[in-house]
């Protein structure tokens, strides 16, 4: 421990370089065991009497990153690499700066690192991600591909090389080919197996039977995990009054989820059910707040292992546990594994089966999931509510305006899917329409990076589409990217992997969506919303119907224009849109799970009535 100072001595003596050291050997023990507190006491007091000493400075940053602190990290690593330039300090504010998203100078700090030492592989590869996170796609798969040329045996890096490839647009299915070799010297890695799933989940032409084989084989890697002793039904003890369900996801912020999460957290019955969340990210922004001041307890959860989390749900009791994330990223599905809830249950974040047998519900309704049509392609029992979710319109959306062809002359088809999404079957079939509709352009976007714009036009190119009939427009802020829905006459949907909140924020902006209704749940959300809105002529029963559905509608603007100017009004009155019945639906498909479970019953498919009033179980025919 640092001595007091001696009298006569000032408080920024400089501590001698053996007792420094001893220091620094202490702290780093410390750290290395968990006793952060004791460890950054010891540093300050050692900063206080020798403030330029780098190597400090660079452990209390190490200190703070192992505390989930990754602002003050940042400060210290500066401080740091400012009096003891050198690569280890530099790299650890790289990784800092990524992980409080200063991607511009994260990029700029691994650019000097790999012009540093361009021999070290994790250099180039964490270039990529910050490059990555720029939406700089193609430079970010040439910083993967060098790191793997100098060492290949790095399944992480290969897996971020794949998701780069899925993001650019892949026809040649290079993602899937990289996520597998990934795999095969992985096969443990739990993250790698839910990025090569949710990859799959966009495969053009895979059968769903074969989706749900490849999901399974998810159960089966975790099959091992050891569970948290079983907690069995006391008839003796009286239940708890309010039922207690946790919520755990890792995108309670500016995203998708958030737009159907919030309403149910909203208005939920606080008489009946307490709310209680498992945040899993660092990243908080404003609906992060809003979110936030909804529950009634919410718990950081980034920092923690899975069975540290496991581990805390159980001590905070909760009674039903709901993943909003599937196998999306930042998902926790290890940590259900260990089955820390009596109940638990997938909800909105993944339109497939989690494959875990530790799930025992997943909530959806009955056009996504037809009854006996679907539930053999789910571990999970499906539980059909009214609706399958509820919307909440952004509030800095604009008014509707009127449908541009009109004043235009003619017809602007839109997309605004994610890349992943642009298969070559979707791109097959929207050149299919312009085709068959001269005149016509293709508004799509986000398209940010040069690689990708380059890509998408010599992929419309071989369909005999030139570049004048693509606009191609960059990532926008949520306002502005809801306002150029004003120059969008219909949007195209894409095959495998249909639009959720891309769809609901074109509806709501008064912009129909075309679409396929196909055999697996993610290829029929657009569909479940239109059946909702009653506009079934927007939906095609195969790939021909939707070219000649698309002929027509650019043909009819007067109708087009006349359901443009009442699609929100319509909206208004949606299942989706009537939160109170989604709502209700939800919480007596909670009661009635959880009553199952307390009656020592298992878990059995379930439909909630359409006015929320009644919840029948079953068990539909299955498919093989």
């Amino acid at each position: 421990m640092i001595t007091p100072a001696r009298p006569g001595s000032r408080a920024g003596d400089a501590v001698p370089g053996p007792l420094a050291g001893a220091c620094l050997a202490q702290v780093r023990q410390w750290r290395s065991q968990g006793q952060l507190q004791r460890a950054q006491v010891l540093c300050q007091q050692l900063l206080s009497r020798q403030p330029a000493l780098g190597d400090a400075w660079h452990e209390l940053g190490l200190i703070d990153c192992a505390a989930g602190r990754h602002g003050l990290a940042v400060q210290r690593f500066a401080q740091a690499a400012r009096h003891a330039p050198s690569d280890a300090v530099l790299a650890d504010l790289g990784a800092a700066l990524l992980a409080t998203r200063e991607h511009e100078r994260a990029a700029a700090i691994w650019q000097e690192l790999v012009a540093r030492s361009p021999d070290v592989a994790s250099h180039h590869a964490n270039h990529g991600v910050a490059l990555a996170r720029l939406g700089r796609l193609g430079e970010a798969v040439a910083c993967y591909r060098r790191a793997l040329a100098l060492e290949p045996a790095l399944p992480g890096v290969r897996s971020n090389l794949a998701s780069a490839l899925r993001n650019l647009g892949d026809p040649e299915g290079l993602a899937l080919r990289e996520y597998e070799r990934a795999l095969d010297s992985a096969p443990h890695d739990h993250r790698l197996r839910s990025n090569w799933l949710y990859a799959s989940s966009h495969q053009a032409d895979l059968p769903p039977a074969e989706l749900y084989r490849r999901h399974r084989s998810y159960g089966t890697a975790l099959a091992g995990v050891p569970r948290l002793p079983e907690v069995r039904p006391d008839p003796a003890r009286p239940s708890r009054r309010r039922l207690r369900i946790g919520f755990v996801s890792a995108d309670l912020r500016n995203h998708a989820v958030a737009f159907f999460i919030r309403p149910v957290w909203q208005a939920i019955d606080r008489s009946r059910f307490e709310v209680w969340v498992y945040a899993n990210s660092p990243v908080r922004d404003a609906t992060t707040s809003a979110l936030r001041a909804l529950c009634d307890a919410w718990c950081e959860v980034h920092a923690l292992s899975d069975e540290a989390l496991a581990a805390r749900i159980r001590a905070d009791g909760i009674d039903v546990l709901v993943d909003l994330s599937g196998h999306t990223a930042g998902n926790r599905l290890p940590a259900f594994a260990r089955k820390p809830a009596p109940v638990q249950a997938s909800w909105i974040g993944y339109p497939c089966s989690t494959g875990l047998p530790a799930i025992d519900y997943l909530f959806t309704d009955a056009f996504m999931a037809p009854p006996g049509a679907v539930d053999g392609h789910f571990v999970e029992k499906l539980v059909r509510l009214p609706a399958a979710v509820c919307f909440q319109p952004p509030a800095s959306g604009p008014e509707v305006g009127p449908l541009p062809a009109l004043a235009k002359g003619h017809i602007t088809f839109g997309s605004f899917h994610r890349p992943a999404k642009l298969t070559e079957r979707s791109l097959a079939r929207w050149a299919a329409v312009l085709q068959a509709v001269p005149g016509a352009v293709l508004l799509l976007g986000p398209c940010d990076d040069a690689e990708m714009q380059a890509r998408l036009q010599a992929r419309f190119k071989a369909h005999g589409i030139g570049a004048e009939r693509l606009r191609l427009q960059p990532r926008r802020p949520l306002a502005e990217y809801l306002a150029l829905h004003g120059e969008i006459d219909l949007m195209l949907d894409a095959c495998e992997f249909s639009g959720g909140t891309t769809s609901a924020h074109a509806l709501w902006m008064g912009v129909p969506v075309l679409t396929v209704a196909g055999e697996a749940m993610p290829a029929r959300q657009s569909a479940a919303i239109l059946h909702h809105l009653g506009l079934g002529d927007f939906i095609a029963e195969d790939e021909p119907r939707f070219v000649e559905r698309a002929v027509a509608w650019a043909a009819a603007r007067e109708e087009l224009a006349s359901i443009r100017a009442t699609l929100r009004q319509r909206m208004r009155a949606l299942p989706l849109l009537r939160e109170h019945l989604v709502i209700r639906g939800f919480e007596r498909a909670v009661a009635c799970a959880w009553q199952r479970w307390r009656d020592g019953l298992p878990a059995a498919a379930m439909t909630v009535s359409a006015d929320a009033t009644r919840c029948e179980a079953h068990e539909p025919d299955r498919t093989p």
